[in-house]
């Protein structure tokens, strides 16, 4: 059994990006949170932030999962190549959504609607 060194380093690197990219949405919902609190007291949430504000540490499951699955790749299957490619894309534009997809709802939160004769947050 050879273990593939560049694939190794390869799923580190994408499990590392992810981990940072769970973390960014973690960090950047906490202090949006407190922000929005602040500047807009009594201010309601949109629905996913409702959902991402108590829940955003479940996100690390992501990487734990992914890890594992790519170790497995990498050691016990090394002639499953394809399938390792496609890990490695899944857990790279999985890190890039969330990150682009928390900075997007937390702007839309953001945006006043105006109902009833007066502005909302």
């Amino acid at each position: 059994m050879t273990i593939s060194r560049v694939n190794l380093v390869r799923l580190i690197a994408a499990v590392v990006g992810l981990i940072a990219s769970v973390w960014f949405v973690g960090a950047y919902t906490h202090f949006s949170h407190l922000r929005f609190k602040f500047e807009h007291e009594g201010g309601q949430l949109i629905a996913i932030n409702e959902i991402l504000v108590p829940y955003a540490a479940w996100l690390y499951v992501l990487p734990t999962v992914a890890l594992p699955i790519g170790l497995w790749l990498v050691c016990r299957r090394p002639q499953a190549g394809a399938a390792l490619e496609i890990l490695l894309s899944f857990v790279w534009l999985l890190a890039l959504g969330l990150t682009g997809f928390c900075i997007l709802i937390w702007q839309v939160q953001n945006v006043p609607t105006f109902s009833h004769m007066e502005w909302h947050f």
